[in-house]
Protein backbone atom coordinates (compact mmCIF):
# COMPACT_ATOMS: atom_id res chain seq x y z
CA UNK A 1 0.00 0.00 0.00
CA UNK A 2 1.54 3.44 -1.21
CA UNK A 3 2.18 6.02 1.78
CA UNK A 4 -0.13 9.44 2.02
CA UNK A 5 0.43 11.94 -0.12
CA UNK A 6 2.06 14.79 1.76
CA UNK A 7 0.82 17.41 -0.24
CA UNK A 8 -2.80 18.25 0.09
CA UNK A 9 -4.52 18.12 -3.63
CA UNK A 10 -5.25 21.25 -4.69
CA UNK A 11 -8.57 22.69 -6.69
CA UNK A 12 -7.81 21.59 -10.87
CA UNK A 13 -6.72 18.56 -9.87
CA UNK A 14 -8.59 15.78 -11.37
CA UNK A 15 -8.02 13.47 -8.18
CA UNK A 16 -11.14 15.72 -6.66
CA UNK A 17 -13.42 15.21 -9.18
CA UNK A 18 -13.57 11.45 -8.69
CA UNK A 19 -16.07 9.62 -6.97
CA UNK A 20 -15.15 7.63 -3.69
CA UNK A 21 -16.00 3.58 -3.55
CA UNK A 22 -16.90 1.82 -0.57
CA UNK A 23 -14.21 0.28 2.12
CA UNK A 24 -14.18 -3.21 2.08
CA UNK A 25 -11.78 -4.08 3.68
CA UNK A 26 -11.15 -3.25 7.67
CA UNK A 27 -7.38 -4.02 9.06
CA UNK A 28 -4.29 -2.63 10.69
CA UNK A 29 -2.67 -0.57 7.60
CA UNK A 30 -5.79 1.29 6.98
CA UNK A 31 -6.53 2.39 10.49
CA UNK A 32 -2.51 3.80 10.04
CA UNK A 33 -3.81 5.23 7.21
CA UNK A 34 -6.73 7.18 8.93
CA UNK A 35 -4.09 8.53 11.41
CA UNK A 36 -2.21 9.80 8.64
CA UNK A 37 -5.32 11.21 7.36
CA UNK A 38 -5.75 13.20 10.56
CA UNK A 39 -2.32 14.31 10.99
CA UNK A 40 -2.41 15.99 7.58
CA UNK A 41 -5.81 17.37 8.34
CA UNK A 42 -4.19 18.89 11.69
CA UNK A 43 -1.14 19.68 10.26
CA UNK A 44 -2.83 22.00 7.69
CA UNK A 45 -4.93 23.42 10.52
CA UNK A 46 -8.55 21.64 8.89
CA UNK A 47 -11.00 20.29 10.64
CA UNK A 48 -12.34 18.17 8.06
CA UNK A 49 -10.38 15.77 5.32
CA UNK A 50 -12.01 13.56 2.70
CA UNK A 51 -9.53 10.59 1.10
CA UNK A 52 -10.03 12.32 -2.26
CA UNK A 53 -7.98 15.48 -1.12
CA UNK A 54 -4.79 13.53 -0.31
CA UNK A 55 -5.32 10.96 -3.64
CA UNK A 56 -7.31 8.45 -2.20
CA UNK A 57 -10.94 7.26 -3.52
CA UNK A 58 -12.22 5.28 -1.00
CA UNK A 59 -15.20 6.37 1.17
CA UNK A 60 -13.55 7.95 3.84
CA UNK A 61 -13.37 11.50 5.86
CA UNK A 62 -12.17 12.22 9.42
CA UNK A 63 -13.17 15.34 11.74
CA UNK A 64 -12.10 17.08 14.53
CA UNK A 65 -13.88 19.58 15.97
CA UNK A 66 -12.84 19.41 19.83
CA UNK A 67 -10.42 22.42 19.36
CA UNK A 68 -12.95 24.48 17.74
CA UNK A 69 -15.75 23.35 20.23
CA UNK A 70 -13.66 23.63 23.16
CA UNK A 71 -13.37 27.43 21.72
CA UNK A 72 -16.78 28.16 20.46
CA UNK A 73 -19.15 25.61 22.15
CA UNK A 74 -22.02 27.69 20.47
CA UNK A 75 -21.31 26.57 17.12
CA UNK A 76 -22.88 22.96 18.05
CA UNK A 77 -26.10 22.95 19.23
CA UNK A 78 -26.03 18.96 20.05
CA UNK A 79 -24.51 15.84 19.15
CA UNK A 80 -26.54 12.22 19.44
CA UNK A 81 -23.98 9.32 18.87
CA UNK A 82 -25.44 5.83 18.77
CA UNK A 83 -28.79 6.95 20.35
CA UNK A 84 -26.54 8.84 23.45
CA UNK A 85 -26.77 12.89 23.53
CA UNK A 86 -22.80 13.62 24.60
CA UNK A 87 -20.78 16.32 24.22
CA UNK A 88 -19.28 16.24 20.50
CA UNK A 89 -15.03 16.23 21.89
CA UNK A 90 -16.02 12.65 23.34
CA UNK A 91 -16.07 11.43 20.13
CA UNK A 92 -13.15 13.63 18.26
CA UNK A 93 -11.12 13.08 16.64
CA UNK A 94 -13.55 10.79 14.75
CA UNK A 95 -13.13 8.40 11.65
CA UNK A 96 -16.15 8.32 9.31
CA UNK A 97 -16.27 5.32 6.50
CA UNK A 98 -18.84 4.19 4.40
CA UNK A 99 -21.28 7.11 5.62
CA UNK A 100 -25.14 7.29 4.74
CA UNK A 101 -27.80 10.16 5.07
CA UNK A 102 -30.36 8.78 6.39
CA UNK A 103 -32.04 12.08 7.81
CA UNK A 104 -32.18 16.13 6.93
CA UNK A 105 -33.78 18.84 8.58
CA UNK A 106 -36.30 20.58 6.15
CA UNK A 107 -34.38 23.85 7.13
CA UNK A 108 -31.43 24.90 5.27
CA UNK A 109 -28.87 27.83 6.77
CA UNK A 110 -25.63 29.27 5.49
CA UNK A 111 -22.52 28.15 5.95
CA UNK A 112 -19.08 29.95 5.42
CA UNK A 113 -16.67 27.35 4.05
CA UNK A 114 -13.06 27.37 2.68
CA UNK A 115 -11.49 24.32 1.58
CA UNK A 116 -7.45 22.84 2.12
CA UNK A 117 -8.02 21.76 -1.37
CA UNK A 118 -8.82 26.18 -2.26
CA UNK A 119 -6.72 27.52 -0.08
CA UNK A 120 -7.53 31.45 0.52
CA UNK A 121 -11.30 31.05 -0.96
CA UNK A 122 -13.83 31.30 1.12
CA UNK A 123 -18.23 31.27 0.68
CA UNK A 124 -21.63 30.89 2.03
CA UNK A 125 -23.45 28.22 1.21
CA UNK A 126 -26.73 26.58 2.23
CA UNK A 127 -26.65 23.33 4.59
CA UNK A 128 -29.12 21.31 6.15
CA UNK A 129 -29.27 22.51 9.61
CA UNK A 130 -28.92 19.14 10.78
CA UNK A 131 -28.49 15.46 9.37
CA UNK A 132 -28.37 12.28 10.37
CA UNK A 133 -25.81 9.44 9.45
CA UNK A 134 -25.11 6.07 9.31
CA UNK A 135 -21.50 5.25 8.93
CA UNK A 136 -18.92 2.43 9.92
CA UNK A 137 -15.97 3.05 12.50
CA UNK A 138 -12.31 1.52 11.82
CA UNK A 139 -13.12 -1.65 12.90
CA UNK A 140 -16.47 -1.94 10.67
CA UNK A 141 -18.73 -1.41 13.61
CA UNK A 142 -21.65 0.47 12.65
CA UNK A 143 -23.05 3.67 14.00
CA UNK A 144 -25.52 6.39 14.07
CA UNK A 145 -25.20 10.52 14.41
CA UNK A 146 -27.27 13.08 14.40
CA UNK A 147 -25.64 16.28 14.74
CA UNK A 148 -26.60 20.22 13.73
CA UNK A 149 -24.92 23.35 12.70
CA UNK A 150 -20.63 23.19 12.14
CA UNK A 151 -20.64 19.43 12.67
CA UNK A 152 -23.65 18.93 10.39
CA UNK A 153 -22.13 21.05 8.08
CA UNK A 154 -18.41 20.00 8.16
CA UNK A 155 -19.68 16.65 7.57
CA UNK A 156 -21.73 17.54 4.33
CA UNK A 157 -18.86 19.12 2.83
CA UNK A 158 -16.48 16.11 3.45
CA UNK A 159 -18.94 14.22 2.05
CA UNK A 160 -19.71 15.94 -0.71
CA UNK A 161 -15.65 15.53 -1.91
CA UNK A 162 -16.72 12.04 -1.49
CA UNK A 163 -18.62 12.39 -4.32
CA UNK A 164 -16.19 14.67 -6.09
CA UNK A 165 -18.16 17.98 -5.42
CA UNK A 166 -16.25 21.02 -3.90
CA UNK A 167 -18.22 23.64 -2.12
CA UNK A 168 -17.37 26.25 -4.87
CA UNK A 169 -19.98 24.34 -6.79
CA UNK A 170 -22.48 25.27 -4.36
CA UNK A 171 -21.57 29.23 -4.67
CA UNK A 172 -23.99 31.09 -7.61
CA UNK A 173 -22.76 31.97 -10.72
CA UNK A 174 -22.51 35.64 -9.51
CA UNK A 175 -19.77 35.20 -6.54
CA UNK A 176 -18.12 32.55 -8.67
CA UNK A 177 -17.37 35.28 -11.36
CA UNK A 178 -15.92 37.05 -8.98
CA UNK A 179 -13.42 34.70 -8.13
CA UNK A 180 -12.59 33.17 -11.34
CA UNK A 181 -9.79 35.08 -11.80
CA UNK A 182 -8.09 33.55 -8.50
CA UNK A 183 -9.69 30.35 -9.15
CA UNK A 184 -8.38 29.50 -12.71
CA UNK A 185 -4.50 30.33 -11.37
CA UNK A 186 -5.17 28.02 -9.08
CA UNK A 187 -6.80 25.35 -11.29
CA UNK A 188 -3.33 25.64 -13.63
CA UNK A 189 -1.56 24.95 -10.65
CA UNK A 190 -3.55 21.67 -9.52
CA UNK A 191 -3.36 20.58 -12.77
CA UNK A 192 0.24 20.19 -12.64
CA UNK A 193 0.21 18.45 -9.42
CA UNK A 194 2.04 15.01 -9.81
CA UNK A 195 0.02 12.66 -7.83
CA UNK A 196 -1.52 9.08 -8.10
CA UNK A 197 -4.26 7.16 -5.94
CA UNK A 198 -3.34 5.05 -3.52
CA UNK A 199 -5.39 2.57 -4.07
Amino acid sequence: MSPLLLTICLFGNSLLRTKAVPVKIFDDARKTLYKRMLSIMQGSKGIGLAAQQIGWNEHVLVINLAGVCRVRPDLVDFCIFDGQKISVGKIMPLVVINSVITWTSPEKVPSQEGCLSIPGIQGTVERFKEIEIRFQDPDGREHTLRCDRLFSFCVQHERDHLEGVLFIDHLGDEVRDGLEKRLLSMEEKGKKQKMKPLL
